[in-house]
């Protein structure tokens, strides 16, 4: 698919299923990807970081959004 025709077709989604599970093989493709594609000035320094783990994502999510100033807290 070309950017461009991406780009046409793309779309906002407004609802999520919570309970919705990435199937394994989706992900593993999608993190390829992610990890073969360009970077900066060709540095290929990349860390990636997949989390699973609902109750560890919870926890991770709590921490980030705890350091927000309030002006951004107050959006969510």
């Amino acid at each position: 698919m070309l950017v461009v025709d991406a780009l046409k077709k793309r779309r906002s989604v407004r609802t999520f299923e919570k309970d919705y599970k990435i199937p394994k093989e989706t992900l593993e493709a999608i993190v390829d990807l992610a990890l073969d594609s360009p970077t900066g000035m060709d540095n290929q320094g990349i860390d990636l970081l997949v989390i699973t783990n609902k109750e560890k994502i919870n926890a991770v999510t709590a921490k980030i959004e705890a350091s927000w100033p309030d002006n951004i807290k107050a959006a969510f």
